[in-house]
């Protein structure tokens, strides 16, 4: 497989070399058709995952706090804190639309 020049890196050899460590007990794999799927039942196994049980109040607040709308809302998930001469949000929004393309 040739591999594509990323700025940041192969995103195969990125996830490669943590697939390499997934049968450690402190490794937990997730996918976003998951999250998508059944985003309750993922936070669920998240919190069982780290040790912290969530009663229902605190499920439904990162339920909400998860959604499309509260992210793209939120400075520290949409991009609008950064400098624009870097990443111009007006022109290439990092939260566009709630569905797939």
């Amino acid at each position: 497989m040739q591999k594509v020049g990323m700025p940041y890196g192969s995103w195969f050899d990125h996830v490669h070399g943590w697939l390499s460590m997934r049968k450690r007990e402190n490794f937990l794999l997730l996918s976003y058709e998951e999250l998508k799927r059944d985003l309750r039942n993922t936070v669920k196994k998240i919190s069982q995952f780290l040790g912290v049980e969530l009663g229902q109040e605190a499920i439904d607040s990162v339920l909400e706090n998860c959604s499309f709308q509260a992210m793209k809302n939120n400075n520290m998930s949409n991009y609008s804190s950064i400098d624009e001469r870097l990443v111009n949000i007006k022109v290439a929004p990092l939260l566009r639309k709630d569905q797939a393309e």
